[in-house]
């Protein structure tokens, strides 16, 4: 990032899918100064061209070509194209590890002249009413109590702004990550990483009652009636007057908890606490975290130096001019080989 010229105050649009790709270009950007910026999917280009209308975008980092389209209407003929495939992707890791062999402070000198503040992810907020927002998200609550020794399990999008708290509350405090962008994979992301912590965006926690309902621990179903077991651990976490059979339902609660792990503590969720969390915290020992999301706030980013126009000839009228929309293109000067079209 650094020898290709990316720099202070420049942005650049990371338009990969969850994973450790994307946290690793999100780390380099911050450490060559420049702002990381996701956009979620659903927004429409012709906003994304207003919302990044005459802003310094240096970079564009995409896993795929098709992903460009979300930026046609956006004037980026002085930005660059990395197109983040497996090959590529392998070449600016090795790139990265030679120059830090050769220069091993090259990374502390950049750190040092930077507030960590202004580095941080900046994301597109679409509204309802009215334009798209850039914002950087902030929130406080169980994410900031984060220890280096915790290993999370984080379900949601890169664009969201709940994954993005938690990814800044993982890079201050040194814990493990690992992340899966969608529901239907969190049962083997608790097999494979046995985590301490669950955190579940707000798509993810509207749909926990029937993962829950469907797990299974190895081949077969953790119960015979999963959600007679929910509503009585539910029904006894509320404090209501049940039956004796109810408390016994409500104790065979504990057979799920091989399907969480034996380090499971902490279960954040992006959304109401459901009476099912609850019982389910109550039933199995867990605790509900908490989190609180600060308001959005509307966000200047800096915008592209202006730069002198070159003398040309005059345009004939019979030849249109080139369109001011134009795609990523490769620069002139030196870049990395890893940098292409």
């Amino acid at each position: 990032m650094i020898r290709s010229g990316v720099g202070a105050g420049q942005v650049v649009v990371i338009m990969v899918p969850a994973g450790v790709r994307l946290v690793g270009l999100e780390l380099a950007t911050r450490a060559a100064g420049a702002v990381p910026l996701m956009l979620p999917d659903e927004l429409e280009p012709r906003k994304v061209g207003a919302l990044l209308a005459g802003v310094d975008v240096r970079l564009v980092v995409v896993d795929r070509p098709q992903r460009l389209a979300q930026v046609r209407h956006v004037a980026l003929a002085e930005a660059e194209l990395f197109e983040c495939d497996d090959e590529s992707w392998g070449r600016l890791r090795a790139l990265g590890a030679e120059a830090r062999l050769r220069d091993p402070e090259l990374v502390a000198r950049a750190d040092a002249a930077l507030g960590p503040a202004s580095t941080r992810t900046v994301l597109a907020l679409p509204r309802d009413k009215g334009s798209a927002w850039l914002f950087r998200p902030a929130a406080s609550g169980t994410i900031r109590d984060l220890v280096a020794d915790d290993v999370v399990l984080m379900v949601g999008r890169a664009s969201d702004r709940f994954t993005t708290v938690v990814r800044d509350a993982h890079q201050r405090s040194g814990c493990t990550l690992a992340w899966v962008e969608t529901p239907d994979r969190l049962a083997a992301g608790l097999a494979h990483v046995r985590p301490t912590h669950v955190t579940l965006d707000q798509p993810c926690s509207r749909v926990l009652e029937d993962l829950l309902v469907n797990a299974r621990i190895g081949d077969a179903p953790w119960h015979e009636a999963p959600r007679e077991v929910l509503d009585a651990a539910a029904a006894v976490a509320a404090e209501a007057k049940v039956g004796a059979r109810t408390r016994r339902l409500a104790g065979e609660l504990a057979r799920l908890a091989p399907w969480w792990g034996e380090r499971m503590r902490v279960l954040v969720v992006d959304g109401r606490i459901s009476r099912t969390v609850t019982g389910l915290a109550a039933g199995s020992g867990l605790t509900v975290g908490r989190i609180s999301h600060e308001p959005a706030a509307p966000l200047d980013l800096p915008v592209r130096p202006a730069r002198p126009a070159p003398a040309q000839a005059a345009v004939p009228r019979s030849v249109a001019p080139a369109p001011a929309e134009s795609l990523p293109q490769r620069a002139r000067h030196e870049l990395d080989a890893a940098f292409s079209l």
